[in-house]
């Protein structure tokens, strides 16, 4: 499978959250104007949230949606935190 080619552009982390119309994005107190997007490609971090990070591109947006959400809702705060620990 071959991936599509990246655009050459970029784009603000604050335009793709205001054309989404994004409930929230979790970057705490960061200024999303100056993060600037580089790849079209996302990823939806299913698998990452249980531990398994081989294969994990950091340089894509990570999408957390309803699943995602409600498998987060169903763990223990202490494992929901190292689930998310970006560290």
């Amino acid at each position: 499978m071959t991936r599509p080619p990246t655009p050459r552009g970029q784009v603000s982390l604050a335009t793709i959250a205001a054309r989404m119309r994004l409930m929230r994005v979790a970057s705490g107190q960061v200024d999303l104007t100056k993060i600037m997007v580089t790849t079209s490609e996302v990823n939806r971090p299913g698998l990452q949230l249980t531990g398994y990070t081989q294969h994990f591109n950091h340089d894509r947006l990570q999408i957390i949606g309803w699943t995602e959400t409600a498998y987060l809702s169903e763990l223990d705060p202490a494992t929901r935190a190292a689930a998310v620990d970006v560290g």
